[in-house]
């Protein structure tokens, strides 16, 4: 583990807690000075000029608004969940210094606190409609998050679902923002994979890559329930998402198709996206079997094909037809309705590779039940596209139109020579009686032949 943290803290207030206390209490509307010591590890020291800070002229709110702050979380769910979905909802809880137990912010108001207790604050994130994920920062100093920094959505804590098991953290961005507070341990629970809880794995937020925290010192197994893992690593590893298997071996490390938007993961949940993009990892084998579930608008499956990736993304949902597109698949886009299927091409070798199959349409819920599935189906070749056979079709028509105008005028010229002579009226009768079904047969008899010579010309 690393030897420093990325903050720096000195507290002197005079909690029972702190062993930095400066002995003496400071004095309201007083000014104080002060000096900064650094020493390297080499012994030698510095010390900056001298500075002062002044305390509050008193403890009303009108002088001292942080002397007894509230303490209200915001959480925004993804469009389109439902409270059971792991980010469908979120329950805040703090375990204040000293305390036993802990206290649950009510839904729609915060709790006001003493200013003391601010700091050595345990405070949880988890779903209580599903009690198999949960975050917790230990020993966290509250009091410099801003109101911003204190609403949270989908966006900032990811829930990856992956086929080797699911991923529980925090967006990268998110975690710089609430570093802050300097917690001196990280509890992670996340549901148990298949093999049990055995490994701590770190991936970064489109689990493409991940590192083994399983042995590192400071980290440990605190628990392990029939559903899920529970782990505690120190503050300073941070986020992104942590799980109990290595995410990468559903991906390779070099992408060869580009997401379809930002990564977020949740990732996936599937994990995956900016943070914004709930991504879905199948591996080769699995996507040769099919791999179905439910997803909502603007999540993704991520392929992992050889050394490649690509990205099928569930564009939008309406009451009778998805949209369904693929980040350099051909066709890019394809609209199909509950119980039809589609083929992407990925390659342009001349034959489908994936096949999409739509199996419902969660219109309010605005999300689709997808089946996907490698395939290999050749594409359908579309005759008489070439140049040389757009010229032929032109040299049959002219050459159709002027031997029906031909034998027309024949016609007409034989009948006008059988009135003029006015000898073998036979001759006459036929010609108007049948010479038009002459015509007729003789003009498909000159086509068969033409086409005829045009397919072995040309095939």
């Amino acid at each position: 583990m690393e030897n420093f943290k990325n903050w720096h803290d000195g507290p002197i207030d005079n909690f029972a807690f702190n062993p930095q206390a400066i002995g003496y209490d400071l004095s309201l509307g007083g000014t104080y000075y002060y000096k900064l010591k650094m020493c390297g590890l080499n012994g030698k020291c510095s010390k900056s000029a001298c500075l002062d800070f002044t305390t509050a002229a008193s403890t009303n709110f009108a002088d001292c608004p942080m002397c007894n702050p509230v303490m209200k979380f915001d959480f925004t769910p993804p469009s389109g969940s439902v409270v059971g979905d792991p980010m469908g909802n979120m329950q805040f809880k703090f375990k204040w210094p000293g305390a036993n137990d802990y206290q649950t912010q009510p839904d729609f108001c915060g709790l006001q606190v003493n200013w003391e207790n601010l700091s050595n604050v345990n405070w949880q994130m988890s779903n209580p409609n599903d009690d198999d994920w949960m975050i917790e920062l230990g020993n966290a100093t509250l009091s410099g998050l801003s109101d911003n920094e204190k609403s949270l959505d989908s966006d900032d804590l990811l829930y990856v679902e992956t086929t080797v098991g699911d991923f529980v953290g925090m967006d990268t961005e998110t975690w710089e923002n609430l570093q802050k507070t300097a917690p001196e341990s990280i509890t992670i629970e996340f549901p148990k994979p298949s093999g049990g809880c055995t490994e701590l794995w770190k991936c970064d937020e489109e689990v493409d890559s991940c590192v083994d925290l399983t042995d590192k010192d400071g980290v440990e197994l605190l628990n392990e329930t029939a559903t899920s893992c529970i782990w505690s690593v120190p503050g300073d590893l941070g986020f992104s998402v942590y799980g109990g298997a290595d995410g990468s071996a559903a991906s390779p490390a070099s992408p060869g198709g580009s997401p379809g938007g930002s990564p977020g993961g949740s990732g996936g949940g599937g994990g995956g996206g900016g943070a914004s993009v709930k991504t879905y990892i199948i591996t080769e084998d699995i996507l040769a079997t099919g791999y179905t579930r439910q997803i909502g608008s603007s999540a993704r499956f991520k392929l992992t094909i050889g050394n490649e990736l690509y990205y099928v993304n569930l564009a939008s949902v309406s009451s009778k037809n998805v949209k369904i597109t693929m980040d350099n698949g051909e066709p890019s886009e394809l609209t199909l309705e509950a119980g039809k299927s589609g083929l992407f091409n990925y390659d342009s070798d001349g034959y489908y590779d994936i096949k999409v199959t739509v199996n419902a349409i969660n219109y309010t819920g605005n999300a689709s039940t997808l089946t996907v599935k490698s395939v290999h189906e050749a594409i359908p070749v579309v005759a008489g596209t070439s140049e040389d056979e757009e010229e032929f079709t032109e040299t049959v028509i002219e050459e159709l139109d002027e031997l029906t105008g031909a034998v027309a005028g024949n016609i007409v010229a034989e009948e006008q020579s059988a009135e003029v002579t006015g000898g073998a009226s036979w001759v006459k009768g036929f010609l108007s009686d049948y010479g038009w079904i002459a015509l007729i047969l003789l003009v498909a008899i000159l086509i068969g032949i033409l086409v005829y010579f045009a397919l072995h010309k040309y095939h």
